[in-house]
């Protein structure tokens, strides 16, 4: 077994993102599913939904062609757990879906798929499989470029023709963890993927729009991704895009 010094060695010695990188994806020509969960380590059934949205994503032989993005929700917080990747904003977004598909009332695990709401999680991956899928109505190209203390992404759509769209940008996290004390979950380890860590305001989407996030001192961009959301100004999903760093080479500048 490895000694926790030789460990630490390993550490500084593998291979971290640099300033002056740059990475691209494009869309995929169908329309991306567009997979929100909704999720809190203060609810006791939330875990399974998070191991289900991970294995189901990252399952090569189904190939989906699958944005999936997990939020962590506040309102669970009062009982006792404070989950660290929670967030108000995120909550808020939960509320607006749940308005929109008319629901009583929010809850955790909450999935939507391109904002409308989703129960049962095998009926879901049929909704996910790209037979089910209509060909794209635009093509977006994104591209992300490190400095030093940010990213600044930017989407370019030649072929936009509906200048009332907005695109938001996301970066989630793979490989998280915590080690639960209290709460519902206490004393379990709570793994977790395609955590959201930041979400950009909606912004007018034209045929080039940039946006800089600032990088927080613990994320690990390592295990991170960058997406980009297109809806029409009324809400109505379009096509997404994404890119992890750890499965696409940098491009040149």
């Amino acid at each position: 077994m490895l000694s926790p010094k030789l460990l630490l060695i390993l550490s500084l010695l593998a291979p971290a993102l640099q300033a002056g990188q740059n990475f691209t994806a494009t869309s995929h020509p169908q329309q991306t599913a567009f997979l929100e969960l909704y999720t809190s380590e203060g609810c006791s059934s939330c875990p399974p939904a998070d191991r289900w949205l991970s294995q189901v994503v990252d399952d090569q032989e189904l190939g989906l062609n699958v944005l999936a993005l997990a939020f962590h929700v506040d309102y669970w917080d009062y009982i006792g757990w404070k989950d660290p990747y929670a967030d108000p904003q995120y909550t808020k977004r939960q509320r607006r879906l749940g308005q929109k598909n008319r629901m009583s009332t929010i809850y955790t695990p909450g999935f939507f798929i391109n904002t409308l709401e989703a129960r049962n999680t095998r009926s879901m991956i049929g909704k996910l499989q790209p037979d089910k899928q209509s060909p794209s109505p635009l093509t977006l190209h994104l591209n992300v470029s490190q400095e030093p203390h940010q990213l600044t992404a930017k989407i370019i759509s030649p072929d936009l023709d509906n200048k009332n769209a907005r695109v938001q940008f996301f970066v989630f996290e793979d490989q998280l963890s915590s080690d639960v004390d209290s709460g519902e979950n206490a004393g379990h380890t709570l793994n977790h993927q395609h955590v959201v860590r930041y979400l950009s305001p909606p912004l007018a989407l034209n045929s080039s729009t940039s946006h800089t996030i600032p990088v927080k001192n613990h994320w690990d961009l390592n295990n991170q991704g960058i997406a980009a959301v297109v809806k029409s100004v009324d809400g109505e999903y379009q096509q997404s895009v994404q890119l992890r760093f750890s499965n696409f080479e940098p491009a040149h500048k």
